[in-house]
């Protein structure tokens, strides 16, 4: 009896071992200065994919990449970089206010600049793409 106990902890270890080792979570490629990916290389430097949201409004902003983990909270007068290691293409942003009303919903390029601002208390969305071409 005291060997099937031993042998069934044993088992039980090694099947949750996966568990508390793992290696991180697949953001779907996407990673962002709130999700640091761990598979991204010291050489990556630059990566290819570097899209930045400027949070100027006096409220917090959630940036949200569909499909992918990437909820990032920015909170006012912070910035947020949402990356990928390839070229990945056109990224779907979207952007909600506190009360998860969407600010914006719409693709930006691989470099694109994205500021949120509401002066008088109307968001403004300003997307700046000059370095993408």
């Amino acid at each position: 009896m005291k060997k099937l106990y031993i042998s069934t902890f044993a088992a039980l270890g090694i099947a949750m071992a996966p568990c508390a080792f793992s290696q991180g979570v697949d953001f779907n490629g996407y990673y962002s200065t709130q999700h640091v990916s761990k598979s991204a290389t010291a050489n990556n430097l630059v990566p290819p994919t570097d899209i930045t949201v400027v949070n100027a409004s006096s409220d917090i902003v959630y940036a949200i990449v569909p499909n992918s983990p990437i909820h990032d909270l920015i909170y006012s007068g912070q910035n947020d970089h949402i990356r990928h290691n390839n070229y990945y293409g056109d990224t779907h942003l979207v952007l909600t206010d506190p009360f998860s009303r969407t600010l914006f919903d719409g693709y930006v390029c691989r470099l694109a600049m994205v500021s949120v601002s509401n002066p008088f208390g109307a968001y403004r969305i300003n997307v700046d793409s000059e370095y993408c071409y």
